[in-house]
């Protein structure tokens, strides 16, 4: 029924429960659509959009998050191209962002609950209407199974039973939301291949279920390895050359995102 674009707000909220006690959509109601626009328009700077019905609204969600995702596969495919012709992804996107209409998409985790969820949705539509989702479904495979392709890339430069300090878990940069969290199956997965894994992450004062420590309490040259896995702020602003003090001599720096791909670091790996 209605949507927007603007500052202030990361995603779209056509779901019942955020119109009060309107139970059915079935029928267009102008004075509700005008009421909404109000409220919304006060919750943003950005342009307030009517879309023409509920179903063009709803499509149009899970089409912009399917399509993104979709772009992101591509690019975690060519990123499995590179690395088997030892060459860096990003050295290429790089190159190819030279190009006027190049889009520019990373490569690495694709979790959380908007991204990662609803191409399933769009897929399970189709199948309904007899339609065989084959990209849709193709680009959620490969994202799916990144995890355990940087599991096995980083498991294979480690000797067994390495003590890692894992950073960060949530499902992206600088939000407290581990829901559908990539950087937990990452985790699972060296956790499976017998290594000690020390988690930290400064949205999080506890965690259930693994072995968690708070940044200030790590103790230097502690570690054979660094995951950085989610790059929060809290991780940035302390820089790289905090990080490395908790790695021993010959420790290994992996970092998931590239973040510091250009700076000079020892025994560093990025995609």
């Amino acid at each position: 029924l209605m949507d927007w674009r603007g500052q202030g707000l990361s995603d779209r909220t056509i779901k019942n429960k955020h119109l009060g006690h309107i139970d059915s959509f079935n029928e267009y109601d102008q004075d509700l659509e005008l009421v909404l626009k109000e409220v919304y328009s006060n919750l943003t700077k950005g342009e307030v959009f009517l879309a023409k019905s509920i179903k063009v609204a709803e499509a149009s969600k899970v089409i912009e998050n399917s399509q993104r995702d979709i772009n992101i596969a591509f690019i975690n495919e060519i990123t499995k191209i590179c690395q088997k012709l030892n060459v860096s992804i990003y050295d290429v996107l790089d190159a190819s962002s030279t190009k006027w209409n190049f889009l520019p998409f990373f490569p690495g985790l694709v979790g959380g609950h908007c991204i990662g969820v609803d191409p399933y949705y769009l897929a399970e539509k189709a199948k309904k209407l007899n339609i065989d989702p084959k990209v849709i479904l193709s680009g959620r495979d490969t994202n799916d199974n990144m995890s355990s392709f940087i599991g096995e890339l980083i498991d294979s430069k480690l000797k067994r039973s390495s003590k890692i300090l894992f950073l960060g878990i949530t499902f992206k940069e600088d939000v407290p939301d581990i829901r559908n969290s990539k950087g937990i199956e990452l985790l699972k997965f060296l956790k499976e291949k017998n290594h000690k894994i020390i988690v930290s992450d400064p949205f999080f004062e506890t965690l259930k279920n693994f072995n968690y420590k708070n940044f200030n309490n790590l103790v230097p040259k502690t570690f054979d390895s660094i995951v950085l896995c989610v790059p929060h702020k809290f991780f940035l602003n302390k820089g790289e050359k905090i990080l490395k003090k908790f790695l021993r001599k010959g420790g290994y720096f992996f970092d998931i995102k590239g973040v510091y791909k250009n700076k000079k670091i020892d025994n560093y790996w990025c995609l």
